[in-house]
């Protein structure tokens, strides 16, 4: 399956920061066992758009740092935002299916009801006061669209933000408008990475349950 998102990269451009050599970069946090649990809202198969909202970090990991740039380069002095990334795989076959993100377009269930920020709106708010690297950075996580068209066979990376504390992986579900229902599940920090890099949603692996991990000495 291809991406219409340019070349998958673990990271993206905007979660790096240069700490000069032999030095960590600032906020750094050690990387998550590749078998550990991670928290995402996920498709559960079927047929037709398969569908994740998965953490910032690709391990999953604590994402503060992260989040605060972001929020600093598009809410400038306003409330914080929690950020994710929507991985959207269209099967080859269909027929091309649009994604809306647009300011409240996506909504979480429980907890109030969180509705998606506009950060196409932001971002187009911010335009002239953004650095080059970071307009750049955007773009490739399609910030600057309400909107996105996976065509049959491919798959879209898309950079989301919920307004509050709360991290969107903890809320009850996710409706794509007009496409399929996310549920809570937790996945393998190793097929969480793996889904990111080739958009196969349906190969997102269950993490195994608490006791199970205690019992071989993974417990947390």
């Amino acid at each position: 399956m291809r991406t219409t998102a340019g070349a998958p990269a673990p990271h993206d451009r905007f979660l790096r920061r240069s700490a000069g050599p032999g030095r960590a970069p600032e906020g750094f946090a050690t990387g998550a066992d590749a078998r550990g649990p991670v928290r995402v809202l996920a498709t559960l198969g079927g047929t037709g758009p398969q569908a994740a909202l998965l953490p910032l970090r690709e391990d999953g990991g604590p994402s503060g740092p992260e989040e605060g740039i972001l929020d600093a380069a598009l809410f400038p002095g306003g409330p914080p935002h929690r950020w994710a990334r929507l991985l959207v795989a269209n099967p080859p076959g269909g027929e091309p299916f649009t994604v809306r993100v647009g300011g409240g377009a996506l909504r979480l269930q429980g907890g109030g009801g969180r509705a998606s920020a506009d950060l196409a709106a932001a971002f187009e708010a911010r335009r002239g006061s953004l650095s080059p690297h970071r307009l750049l950075d955007l773009r490739v996580a399609r910030v600057p669209e309400p909107s996105v068209t996976v065509p049959p066979g491919e798959f879209v990376r898309i950079l989301v933000a919920f307004p509050g504390e709360e991290p969107p992986g903890e809320a009850a579900g996710l409706d794509l408008p007009g496409g399929p229902r996310l549920l809570p599940r937790e996945v393998t920090v190793e097929s969480l990475r793996t889904a990111l890099l080739d958009g196969r949603v349906e190969r997102l692996a269950e993490a195994d349950p608490p006791e199970a991990r205690a019992d071989r000495g993974g417990g947390r």
